[in-house]
């Protein structure tokens, strides 16, 4: 089992060096896709800020907030998908206090259920930030370069042309 878990065996993880916080950040992306990729929506959501106040911005400019907000958004994703391969192209990321800013280019490619592969691009930021000892994202944006109305997920209009 992938766990976005990355804790110090003392339970306080030293991101005070820049080594050590590249490392955490690191890993807390590695575990991420690799429970996108594995359709493991426990694994992904371990590395979401459990919290009303987690921010999510999809790919059409929608606020959404909270864990659970975003729980079901993960889910619907996996459950619309047969297999999720995401990977990322470029990125850009910098500390401030305990807490990492990142900016990047993915490429998503999936396969539909009962439906077509698909691959897009998107520009992301995202915060991730240390909350009770370990490293999580506080913020998701999204900005698919790819117009939604090619993709067809969770777009039920889309489904009767």
């Amino acid at each position: 089992m992938v766990s976005c878990n990355n804790e110090s065996p003392d339970k306080t993880p030293n991101l005070e060096s820049e080594n050590t916080w590249q490392l955490a950040y690191d890993t807390l992306s590695h575990n991420f896709i690799t429970a996108i990729e594995a359709g493991n929506i426990d694994d992904i959501m371990e590395c979401i800020w459990n919290s009303p106040d987690f921010i999510f911005v999809n790919e059409k400019g929608e606020i959404s907030r909270g864990w659970n907000k975003m729980k079901t958004v993960i889910s619907g994703l996996i459950k619309a998908t047969e297999w999720r391969k995401l990977t990322i192209n470029e990125i850009s990321s910098f500390r401030f206090g305990d807490a990492v800013y990142s900016v990047g280019l993915a490429t998503w490619n999936f396969k539909l259920k009962d439906g077509p592969e698909i691959k897009f691009n998107e520009v992301w930021t995202d915060v991730a930030k240390r909350i009770h000892g370990k490293l999580v994202y506080i913020v998701d944006h999204a900005h698919d370069l790819t117009p939604a109305s090619k993709l067809n997920i969770n777009n039920k209009s889309s489904k009767s042309s």
